[in-house]
């Protein structure tokens, strides 16, 4: 599973930017929705995207950006922050360009 070469395809200026579906995961063909209680209050947050329609639907591996404070959202699952590139996020929305994956990978081990 990997995001290199994905594009940014659904965006709405000023508020989000999301990948393509990416149809496979790291848990094989899906995975099931959850919601969390993290509210989407503020931009640079990192939502894992929802591709069924319903909440207990399988979906694929996705992600979006917020640019803006969502609250309608708050039902999506919060999975991470941008805690750098901010500024590079809002001048491909500001410009609206086509934003793709150059590379990606494995950062770390994350100790719960």
């Amino acid at each position: 599973v990997s995001y290199k070469g994905k594009s940014f395809v659904n965006k709405t200026k000023g508020y989000f930017m999301e990948t393509e579906e990416i149809n496979d995961t790291i848990y094989g063909t899906g995975f099931l929705s959850e919601s969390y209680k993290v509210r989407f209050d503020r931009p640079f947050l990192v939502g894992a995207s929802r591709y069924g329609a319903q909440a207990d639907e399988r979906t694929g591996s996705g992600f979006f950006f917020t640019l803006h404070e969502m609250p309608g959202i708050d039902n999506y699952v919060a999975v991470g922050e941008v805690v750098s590139g901010q500024e590079a996020l809002q001048l491909a929305d500001a410009q609206g360009a086509d934003v793709r994956i150059a590379d990606c990978g494995v950062l770390g081990t994350i100790n719960a």
